[in-house]
């Protein structure tokens, strides 16, 4: 049996945000950045105890009936430490910023995003569902014509979780063939264990440290901009959706990040294979040397 669940310290802060548990093997549980006070959950949710936990040191699994899953709009450095082998940001000193988008490419919303990019000669990332890219061949044409990159966001847009390995991994590779890119984003960003495993043998699994929201209908266009404004840094990777669903926020905030950004002497690049073949773990002992070396 499987539920969603939050997972907080008493009185504290929120600690993980919405995970699935297996209810018959021991509870699990992630430890995140600090974010909204909860001080009133007992009375809001039904809190449930981590039976290993001391009365003391007591963290306790919050079940959310009925409700949509929560999301962090800044990745927090200790998932990004857990998921080495994922790429989560551009590790660097210069001022850049590396938008990417999901879902398309759709005539209603693509054609509109790379108007925008053009205007600020910005360029951008574009993760394909292979389904879209069959339907309009003409616009993944435009992306590239415009010097954008591209890469599989799979076929049919299906969550690893919910997917048996061997249908996830042709579903993957079918997309991927189609954009000619070793660049694959995981819808909604989850992934098996052994999902995980085999595809960064194969591809550059690329996450985000920076979350828009503007998938999100219940946040309002400013929020949107907001999140990207206050939480993007050097390298970031930055969620935006050219979806129908995400349009009127993210065609909202996209002009104004750029603008903002621009102002800052930020400049907006595509993803490239070369820029992410490292992990986090090889720059940082790189930046060690270096910093040995110069001392």
């Amino acid at each position: 049996m499987s539920q969603n669940v939050l997972l907080f310290e008493p009185n504290k802060f929120l600690y993980s945000v919405f995970v699935t548990i297996d209810t018959a093997k021991r509870p699990f549980k992630t430890f995140l950045s600090q974010g909204t006070n909860l001080t009133d959950i007992p009375n809001r949710y039904s809190c449930v105890p981590d039976p290993r936990k001391p009365p003391n040191k007591q963290l306790f699994l919050i079940t959310q009936p009925n409700r949509a899953a929560m999301y962090l709009i800044r990745t927090p450095d200790v998932i990004q430490n857990l998921f080495p082998n994922f790429n989560w940001n551009v590790p660097t000193s210069d001022k850049v910023l590396y938008l990417t988008f999901d879902d398309g490419p759709i005539p209603e919303v693509t054609p509109a995003v790379l108007t925008i990019l053009k205007q600020f000669q910005a360029k951008a990332t574009f993760f394909c569902v292979g389904d879209n890219v069959e339907k309009y061949p003409e616009i993944l044409a435009q992306v590239r014509a415009q010097g954008h990159t591209v890469g599989s966001h799979t076929s049919h847009h299906l969550s690893g979780w919910n997917t048996e390995n061997i249908e996830y991994y042709h579903d993957v590779r079918h997309a991927a063939n189609l954009v000619s890119s070793s660049l694959f984003r995981p819808p909604y960003g989850r992934l098996k264990p052994k999902q995980a495993q085999f595809l960064t043998r194969h591809y550059q699994v690329v996450m985000w440290d920076v979350l828009s929201g503007d998938f999100d209908t219940a946040i309002s266009k400013e929020t949107c901009l907001k999140n990207v404004l206050t939480a993007a840094e050097r390298g970031s990777i930055v969620v935006f959706h050219d979806s129908v669903k995400a349009a009127e926020r993210m065609l909202y905030a996209l002009p104004r990040v750029l603008e903002h950004f621009s102002r800052k002497g930020y400049r907006f690049e595509a993803l490239q294979a070369s820029l992410l073949h490292k992990t986090r773990r090889q720059v940082a002992a790189e930046s060690q040397l270096m910093a040995v070396a110069s001392a």
